[in-house]
């Protein structure tokens, strides 16, 4: 059973994993975060033709439409007419936003092992085959990293004066127009933009941290300084098969 059905710690964040190459390591934890913006990944995915590598919807408003008509903002002046299953408007300025993605441990992925009157025990979860491959494309490394992580690179951004914002991505059946979905596109500006992406990808259970005020078209390193004190080194395959949690029962 999932921690989630126990609807007793929903939205706490426990960490945060970063996969990555062993070589990055150190200066990850050196506090040299390396950030890419959005248009990253959605050329990631339109090269490679595999949807899982990168989102080509990244930032984007995703509507299911069998005909639709964009008319000009106040007015009722209409300007294009179509028809499409689904049709999207992005922001080409907010697909320069650069972000962070980690890995969230949450209720959602926290399997439920074992229960006394006191604790839960519990650990991290996920397909077989999703493991193998973040074994695979990051030669079994990962980064455990403290939630402090998230406050730091806050208060760094504050001193520096940059819009930041971090939360958990909102993922959406893009073949629905749901209502709470549909409320972000009132501004396909809205760094809000950055956190909802389609259900297909909700494997990934993404965290992300948005620099929202800045904008570039290449990776950038932002430093917030060591880091190595809130973070620790796993094989992923021991990450996800060797350790756990307990969790004191909410009264």
């Amino acid at each position: 059973m999932k921690l989630a059905e126990k609807k007793i710690f929903n939205g706490y964040l426990f960490g945060l994993v970063k996969f990555m190459k062993p070589e990055f390591v150190d200066r990850f934890r050196e506090g040299n975060i390396r950030m890419s913006d959005l248009n990253t990944y959605i050329k990631m995915e339109k090269k490679s033709m595999i949807r899982g590598m990168g989102d080509k919807l990244e930032g984007a408003a995703v509507i299911k439409a069998e005909s639709f008509e964009l008319y000009e903002e106040g007015t009722d002046n209409l300007f294009f007419t179509g028809n499409s299953s689904r049709f999207t408007l992005t922001s080409n300025d907010l697909t320069k936003t650069p972000v962070f993605c980690s890995f969230a441990i949450n209720d959602k992925i926290l399997e439920i092992i074992n229960e006394d009157n006191d604790y839960y025990y519990v650990k991290p979860q996920l397909d077989e085959k999703d493991v193998e491959k973040l074994i695979q494309d990051f030669d079994n490394t990962a980064v455990l990293i403290d939630v402090k992580f998230i406050q730091r690179f806050i208060d760094v951004c504050k001193k520096k004066n940059i819009g930041v914002k971090a939360d958990i991505i909102k993922y959406f059946d893009y073949g629905i127009n749901q209502k709470d979905r549909l409320k972000q596109y009132t501004d396909i500006h809205n760094p809000n933009m950055c956190f909802i992406k389609d259900k297909y990808f909700e494997s990934q259970n993404e965290h992300r941290i948005a620099l929202k005020s800045e904008r570039t078209t290449e990776p950038i390193t932002f430093n917030i300084g060591d880091i190595s004190d809130i973070t620790t080194v796993f094989d992923i395959k021991d990450f996800f098969s060797k350790y756990g949690m307990k969790l004191k029962k909410q009264e």
